[in-house]
C-alpha cells in the first residue's frame, strides 16, 4: 500500500468523532518525528476543504479548539472490490504496468460460480492520500471544459494540449503539497490522478492489457465485463459508482472528436485517440442503464507469423503461401467472416506481402491497418469522417471514388458495408486495380449470394474480377479464430451462363481442428500462366519457396510488421540471397541487421528505464521502512 503523512493524520482524526486539536497535533508529532507545526496545519486545512473534518474554534479564551470527523464517503468513478471467494482453480496471473504504477491480474474459477472472474489488483492507496488527490482535483483550473463542436483534428489537438497542461499542473500541486515525499511516490500519485481526470482511472489498466479485446460498462447494477483473447467473456471485480460516470465516459470520448451524445442523440460510434473503437448507448434506450463498449486493437499488429504460430493456428503454410502468391501477382481478394472472426487481422497480415515499389491506398472507417515502414513513402492512408453537427461528413464511398484518380496499384478497403461501396470496388477491379477488402458473411456461398442479391445486387458477370475468397470464423467453443474456407471464383464456360460458382480449395475441419485441402486451384493458376508465363512446375516451385521462408520466419520468431515486410521485400529484390539464408537456416540478422540493431537499442533503453524504476521503488520501500521505524515507540 502507498501511504503518506496524510494517512497518519487521517487515522488520528478518524479514531474519534471529536478530538481536541492539541491532541491531534501531539499524536502526529509522536507518530512522525520531525514533522512541523505548519505541515500539520496544512494537512488539516486540506481535509477541512474537502469535507473530511470540521475544525471547531473555541470562542472562549479558556476553551479548546476541537476537530470533528465528519465521516464522509469518498465517491470514485470505479470501485474495486477484492474478491476473496474460495478459488476452485487459478487459471492465470500476470502484471500490467502503466507508467509508474503496476496492477496485478488474477483469472480464476470461484467455487459455486459459473463464470470466470478477471480480478484486477491495482496499487492500494491510503484513504488519507485519496482525499489529498480529491483536493488536488478541485484545484485544477478549467482545462477539462468541453471543446464544443470543433473540427475533429482541432479537437484532438486541443485534447493533447489539455493533457499536457493538466499533467504539468497536477505535478506542480502535488510537489508543493508533498515536498518531503520522494519523487517516485509523487509521480505515481500524479499519474493516478491524471488517469482519473482525463482517462478511465482503474480501467486504464484494462485498456493497457494486451490480452483483452473488449471492455464493457453496462450500468451500475453489473460489474465491468471483459473479453479475454484466451478465456473469452469474464466479469471483473470493478464496478461503476453512478450512471452519470458512464455517461461522462461517453461524453468525454465524443467531445474529444467533436461529437456529442445526448438524450436526443443517445447513440455514439466513435474512437479514442489511442485507436480503440467505442460504442455507447444511453438509458432508456439501453434498458439496463448507460452502456459503453470499448473494442481494443493490438498495439503490435498481427502478422502472418502470428497467424501461423502453434499458439493461434489460424491458417496453415499452404494457405499462407497461396495468398502470398495472389498478393504478389495482383489477384483480387475478399476476406469474409462474422464479427471478431479475424477479418481485419488477416487483411493486415496480407498487406505485408505487397511489393514495396507500388502505390498503395488504404481506405478505412477507423485506423486499423498497419503497413511496414518501407511503404510510407508511397502509401496514402484515408479514413472516413462522421458528420459534425450534420456537416462535414466524408464517406468511404467518396474516398473510394477519389482514390481511383490517384493512380493506385493497390486499393485496400477496410470493410465493404454498402451496395455503392461494393459496386465501386468491383469497378476498380475491372479497371485494372488490384483490390482487397472485407465483408460480413459466414461461408463462400453466402458471400456470393450477398453480393449478387439485394441490397448489393452486383451483376453476376462483375464477379469475374474477383479471384480469391477467404472466410474467417471464430470457434464458439474455444474462442480461437480459424480460416474456415478458401475459395476461388470459377468463371462460367459460356457467356450464356449467368451463375458463377465457388470452388472450395481448403476447408477447416472442426473435428480434428485442421485445415484440409478440398480442390486444386484451377482458375488462378490459369491466370498466372496467362499473365506471367509461369507453368505449373514454376508455380509449385514458387509456392515451395514461400513456404520455406514462412517456416524460417516462424522458427526465428520474426513476428513484427517491419520484420516480415523487410524479409518479403528482400525476397522480391534478391530471391536467391534470401533463399540461401533460409535453406542454410541462417541468422535473421543477415536480412534484418538494421532492425535487430534498433530492437537491441530499444530493448536496452527499456531495461535501463526498468532498472531505474526498480531502484526508485527500492528507495521508496526503504523510506517507508524508515517511516515505520520512526512511528514505532
Amino acid at each position: 500500500m502507498l501511504t503518506t503523512d496524510f494517512d497518519l493524520i487521517f487515522g488520528i482524526v478518524k479514531e474519534k468523532e471529536e478530538t481536541l486539536l492539541d491532541e491531534v497535533i501531539r499524536s502526529m508529532i509522536r507518530k512522525k518525528r520531525g514533522v512541523k507545526m505548519e505541515d500539520i496545519e496544512n494537512y488539516l486545512k486540506i481535509f477541512a476543504d474537502v469535507g473530511v473534518i470540521d475544525v471547531l474554534y473555541s470562542t472562549s479564551p479558556f476553551g479548546k479548539d476541537k476537530v470533528r470527523f465528519l465521516n464522509p464517503r469518498l465517491e470514485r468513478p470505479f470501485m474495486v472490490e477484492m474478491d476473496e471467494r474460495e478459488r476452485e482453480e487459478v487459471l492465470d496471473e500476470y502484471a500490467i504496468t502503466l507508467e509508474d504504477a503496476e496492477a496485478k491480474v488474477e483469472i480464476f474459477n470461484a467455487r459455486g460460480d459459473f463464470n470466470r472472474t478477471y480480478m484486477l489488483r491495482p496499487l492500494e492507496i491510503g484513504e488519507g492520500t485519496l482525499w489529498l488527490l480529491e483536493y488536488v482535483s478541485r484545484q485544477v483550473p478549467g482545462l477539462l471544459e468541453g471543446a464544443g463542436e470543433e473540427e475533429e483534428s482541432v479537437s484532438l489537438r486541443r485534447s493533447n494540449a489539455v493533457r499536457k497542461q493538466l499533467s504539468m499542473r497536477v505535478r506542480e500541486i502535488i510537489k508543493r503539497l508533498m515536498p518531503k515525499e520522494n519523487e517516485t511516490k509523487r509521480n505515481i500519485l500524479s499519474n493516478v490522478l491524471i488517469h482519473e481526470l482525463i482517462g478511465f482511472g482503474t480501467v486504464d489498466f484494462m485498456i493497457e492489457d494486451e490480452n483483452l479485446e473488449e471492455i464493457v460498462f453496462q450500468g451500475t447494477g453489473n460489474p465491468v465485463t471483459v473479453y479475454h483473447r484466451k478465456y473469452a467473456w469474464m466479469k471483473t471485480n470493478v464496478w461503476i459508482g453512478k450512471e452519470e460516470y458512464i455517461f461522462n465516459i461517453a461524453e468525454r470520448i465524443g467531445r474529444n472528436i467533436g461529437r456529442a451524445i445526448t438524450v436526443l442523440n443517445p447513440v455514439l460510434d466513435a474512437y479514442m485517440s489511442s485507436g480503440e473503437r467505442v460504442s455507447a448507448i444511453l438509458s432508456p434506450i439501453s434498458a439496463g442503464g448507460n452502456t459503453v463498449t470499448i473494442r481494443k486493437f493490438r498495439k503490435n499488429p498481427w502478422t502472418i507469423v502470428h497467424l501461423l504460430s502453434p499458439e493461434h493456428k489460424t491458417l496453415n503454410k499452404d494457405i499462407a503461401a497461396l495468398l502470398w502468391l495472389g498478393v504478389q501477382y495482383e489477384l483480387n481478394i475478399l476476406i469474409a467472416g462474422g464479427t471478431a472472426s479475424g477479418k481485419t487481422s488477416l487483411l493486415n497480415a496480407l498487406c505485408q506481402f505487397l511489393p514495396v515499389n507500388q502505390h498503395v491506398i488504404t481506405i478505412e472507417e477507423i485506423e486499423e491497418l498497419t503497413l511496414p515502414k518501407y511503404f510510407k513513402w508511397n502509401w496514402i492512408h484515408l479514413v472516413e469522417r462522421k458528420p459534425i453537427s450534420g456537416r462535414g461528413e466524408v464517406t468511404l464511398l467518396e474516398l473510394l471514388v477519389a482514390s481511383l484518380r490517384m493512380r493506385p496499384d493497390r486499393i485496400i478497403v477496410g470493410e465493404v458495408r454498402r451496395p455503392k461501396e461494393a459496386e465501386v470496388l468491383f469497378e476498380a477491379m475491372h479497371t485494372g486495380h488490384s483490390a482487397y477488402g472485407t465483408v460480413h458473411a459466414d461461408n463462400a456461398y453466402q458471400v456470393y449470394r450477398r453480393l449478387v442479391d439485394p441490397p448489393f445486387s452486383i451483376p453476376a458477370l462483375d464477379l469475374e474480377a474477383l479471384h480469391l475468397l477467404v472466410v474467417q470464423r471464430r470457434d464458439r467453443v474455444t474462442g480461437g479464430r480459424r480460416t474456415h474456407e478458401v475459395a476461388e471464383v470459377e468463371i462460367p464456360e459460356t457467356f450464356k451462363e449467368r451463375e458463377f460458382s465457388m470452388s472450395i480449395l481448403y476447408r477447416w475441419g472442426g473435428t480434428k481442428d485442421k485445415i484440409l485441402p478440398v480442390n486444386k486451384p484451377k482458375r488462378i493458376f490459369d491466370e498466372l500462366y496467362f499473365y506471367t508465363g509461369m507453368d505449373m512446375k514454376e508455380i509449385n516451385r514458387d509456392l515451395s519457396e514461400k513456404k520455406k521462408i514462412l517456416d524460417w520466419m516462424l522458427k526465428n520468431n520474426i513476428n513484427y510488421v517491419d520484420g516480415v515486410g523487410k524479409v518479403v521485400s528482400e525476397y522480391y529484390k534478391d530471391p536467391d540471397r534470401v533463399l540461401d539464408v533460409v535453406e542454410k537456416n541462417g541468422s535473421p540478422d543477415k536480412l534484418l541487421h538494421e532492425d535487430i540493431e534498433k530492437m537491441d537499442r530499444d530493448r536496452a533503453e527499456k531495461l535501463k528505464e526498468r532498472l531505474k524504476g526498480l531502484k526508485e521503488q527500492k528507495k521508496m520501500l526503504e523510506d517507508l521502512a524508515n517511516e515505520k521505524k520512526a512511528i514505532e515507540p
